[in-house]
């Protein structure tokens, strides 16, 4: 039964960070990227909150935790979050939802250096190189020789795979030292998303000013993006790391 539960999560997550770029594009409609990634990171924390405080679980009290998770905060949520919204402003969404098929890639690789019980077997060095494979065939990098407007996307892109490889270097450490800290996985993903919360509030005066226009289509695509695709989904995903 519980392999049956993870096993939904797993394909809930993928759907549900799949669509991330699709609604994260909405957004960029009425608002700037450092807005975006702010205002998705700030409803998903508040998300897990709410049902922190519903669920009436209490906050961890270890400051070890707290400096693992905030670790965990900058490469898995504050980092990543700001390098796509910068990207999509010129690599469409099912570009930059391909270019999401290297996070387990760059996990496998990131896991290797930071978590030294997980060895790479042949198995799956042979998956990161099919997965390389598949990637590159789906973007076809070929294409961008003597195309202009492709070209112009090829910042977009590297950011894209910085983004990914900040993921990789975030699930490596809260594998290692979230999922192990004995809180469950939503207190861990809550404290996780405050703190990142609290990061990009800190900068925002600085990096996330400009103008805002807003209609129905913006806030409801920041508010699945920001309750589902950060919030749930990341408490999903603590789960799946701790399983």
């Amino acid at each position: 039964m519980l392999a049956l539960v993870n096993a939904l999560l797993y394909v809930l997550v993928a759907l549900t960070w799949g669509s991330s770029f699709f609604f994260a594009k909405i957004g960029l409609e009425g608002l700037g990227p450092q807005q975006v990634a702010t205002a998705r990171t700030v409803l998903g924390a508040v998300t897990l909150v709410v049902v922190l405080l519903v669920t009436r679980r209490r906050w961890p009290r270890e400051p070890r935790v707290w400096g693992h998770l905030l670790v965990v905060a900058v490469f898995l949520n504050a980092v990543p979050s700001s390098l796509m919204a910068w990207a999509e402003q010129t690599v469409p969404s099912g570009l930059a939802s391909i270019y999401n098929a290297t996070t387990p890639i760059m996990t496998l690789l990131a896991l290797a250096v930071l978590v030294p019980s997980e060895r790479l077997s042949r198995r799956q060095l042979g998956g990161i190189a099919l997965g390389i494979v598949g990637v590159l065939v789906l973007v076809g990098p070929w294409d961008l020789v003597g195309d202009p407007a492709v070209l112009a996307t090829v910042p977009g892109q590297l950011a894209l795979l910085g983004m990914t490889a900040s993921y990789g270097i975030g699930l490596a450490w809260l594998r290692r030292f979230g999922v192990g800290s004995g809180q469950d996985p939503t207190t861990v993903a809550t404290v996780q998303l405050s703190l990142a919360a609290l990061l990009m509030l800190l900068v925002a005066p600085v990096i996330a000013t400009g103008p805002v226009q807003l209609d129905w289509r913006i806030v409801a695509a920041m508010v699945a993006l920001g309750a589902v695709g950060t919030g749930l989904a990341y408490a999903w995903n603590t789960r799946l790391v701790g399983a």
